[in-house]
Order: structure tokens, then C-alpha cells, then sequence
């Protein structure tokens, strides 16, 4: 039970996180910062939870609360009905949580699966190599998408213009390795896949990187030519995987973030979740422990003993 116990508090953690973001900060244009924000989301939402504060409180035991009212005790036989004895039966067994680790590993197995086969399509793949990136020009769904320092793309389905911008905002992509913070949000996902606010969380993070990428190509060209091309491919069919895809979030949003005004940025908005964080541990650490004061006393007489020499007692002579 402790497991699902730690699994549900990061699981409230993450979702306070997401909140925070998704009302505060998702329409900010410190994109940097913001990929921070998310990434210690994550992390937090991993540490917090193993650390708990226990309050230790003293109550006094009186004689009526150790000894029965009344001379005759009466002993009930009352028996547990089959929704106890089942319950009983998965705290015991670990049901839950071995049922919990299979799933996690089958998504584990699934996202292998998916990362040595697209390893394997790079590795196969003809490439030349530029200014430390591979390109693969090949003929894909995608159109173009980038995975750690490799490029693919289809020119065929491009101007050259087109080709230009989108392989520059592919190179942002490698540049700043998002690809590393796709691979940390999958296997996330592999380890709460219960937890809806895991995948609305990824889903953020995406968003983002592709912020990120888009701002670093719009600071070297202009912003309508940018735009045009956004428009251009939103018929493009694309699938979801791992690489960093061109078209793979949502068209207007990322054309709307363009046009905001990068002034008068609110970094005060990312600290908004530390007062959440410290009534999160006020409600949730906090564990309290209760001692009687005989049980005190014991302990301090059983101290004082094993402190104390052994003595050996010797008969006396008469």
C-alpha cells in the first residue's frame, strides 16, 4: 500500500503542477523558463513524496480508558463479509501493486519497442552529415521530423523556401536536445500511465519545445513568410512517435505565440506554485505519531538499563 500511496501524492503533485502552468503560464513567452517549470514539475513530483515529517505527540493513558467500565466483557464473533474478505485478500497478496507493475512494464516494453525501432530506421538509412546533424532525405509520413542529431525529411513535398524554414526549425530542435525531454516524458508516462494529468502534461511539454523551435527560427527570418508555411502544412498527415515532427501540435496555437508581445514578461508567474507546495506538504507530510506516556517511560527505563554494566552477583561466604 505504500507504493499506491506514493503514487497517488506524485500523482497530485503533477496535476497541481499542470494547473498552475496550463492557467499561469502556457500564454507566457519565456519559453526556456517554462521547459524549467515543467521539468521540475516532474522531478518534484518524484522527490516530495518520499519525504515525510513525523510529529511525535505524548497522550496520557487514564484508568478508565485502561480498564472497561463494567466487570463483564462481552466478546461478539462478527464476520467479515466477502467485500472485506476480498480486500483483505489484494492488501495481502499485493494485488494492486503487482497489477500496477505489469501495466508500467508493458508500457516500458512498448516505448523500447518504439525507440530501437526508430534507431534502427536512422542507423539503416543513407545520411549526410552538416555542421554535427545527420540528414536522411526519404520519403515518410511526416514530412519532416527530427530524433537526437538526426534530420529526416521528404524534399519532395517542400519549396525550397519551405525546406529552408522547416529544416531550420528542425535544427532548433536538435540544438536545444528536446529530444531527450520527449524520452524523460515518456518514460514518465510508462511509471503513471494511470494518471490522465501524465499525459496532459507531455502534451505541454510538446507544445513548448515547439515554441522554443519556432521562436529560434523567427528570431533569424521573417514572421510572415514563417506563418505562411505553418498554414501551408496543416493538410499534412503526420503520426505521433517520438521524433519532433514539424506539424505535430496545434497549427494555431503556436501561430497565436508568434504574435505576443515577448515584453513585459511575468517571471513572477513561476513562482505562483510555492505557496501550492508547502500546503501540499503541510496537508500530506505530516505525520503524526502517538506515544503514550507509559510507553515513554518504558523506553526510558530500557535505556537507562542497557546503559548500565552487567553485574555478576557472587554467594556469600558464611
Amino acid at each position: 500500500m505504500d507504493l499506491l500511496i506514493y503514487l497517488a501524492k506524485a500523482s497530485l503533485l503533477l496535476a497541481l503542477f499542470w494547473v498552475v502552468y496550463k492557467v499561469f503560464l502556457e500564454a507566457e513567452t519565456y519559453h526556456r523558463f517554462k521547459r524549467i517549470y515543467l521539468h521540475v514539475g516532474y522531478l518534484l513530483s518524484l522527490i516530495l513524496p518520499l519525504l515525510t515529517y513525523t510529529k511525535i505527540e505524548e497522550i496520557s493513558l487514564t484508568p478508565t480508558f485502561l480498564a472497561p467500565s463494567s466487570s463483564e466483557v462481552v466478546i461478539a464473533d462478527i464476520d467479515p463479509s466477502h467485500l472485506e474478505l476480498a480486500w483483505s485478500f489484494i492488501t495481502e497478496h499485493a494485488v494492486l501493486e503487482l497489477l500496477y507493475i505489469g501495466i508500467s512494464l508493458l508500457f516500458l516494453v512498448h516505448l523500447t519497442v518504439k525507440f530501437f525501432r526508430l534507431l534502427r530506421f536512422l542507423k539503416a538509412s543513407n545520411a549526410f552529415h552538416t555542421d554535427g546533424i545527420f540528414h536522411i532525405q526519404k520519403s515518410i509520413p511526416e514530412g519532416a521530423f527530427s530524433f537526437l542529431n538526426y534530420i529526416v525529411y521528404d524534399p519532395k513535398l517542400y519549396s525550397e523556401t519551405e525546406l529552408k524554414i522547416i529544416l531550420a526549425h528542425e535544427k532548433a530542435h536538435v540544438a536545444h536536445k528536446h529530444s531527450l525531454d520527449m524520452l524523460f516524458a515518456h518514460l514518465y508516462k510508462c511509471a503513471f500511465w494511470f494518471n490522465p494529468f501524465a499525459w496532459l502534461y507531455q502534451k505541454s511539454l510538446v507544445l513548448n519545445l515547439e515554441y522554443e523551435a519556432d521562436a529560434k527560427v523567427v528570431a533569424k527570418t521573417t514572421k510572415k513568410d514563417y506563418q505562411l508555411i505553418l498554414y501551408s502544412i496543416t493538410q499534412q498527415q503526420f503520426r505521433s512517435q517520438l521524433q519532433h515532427s514539424f506539424h505535430q501540435s496545434p497549427i494555431k496555437k503556436r501561430i497565436a505565440m508568434l504574435n505576443k508581445n515577448k515584453h513585459n514578461r511575468s517571471f513572477w508567474k513561476l513562482f505562483i506554485v510555492s505557496p501550492l507546495l508547502v500546503a501540499f506538504f503541510c496537508c500530506f507530510k505530516w505525520r503524526r505519531k502517538r506515544k503514550s506516556k507509559i510507553q515513554s517511560q518504558l523506553q526510558k527505563v530500557k535505556s537507562i538499563e542497557s546503559k548500565l554494566p552487567m553485574m555478576k552477583t557472587q554467594p556469600k561466604k558464611n
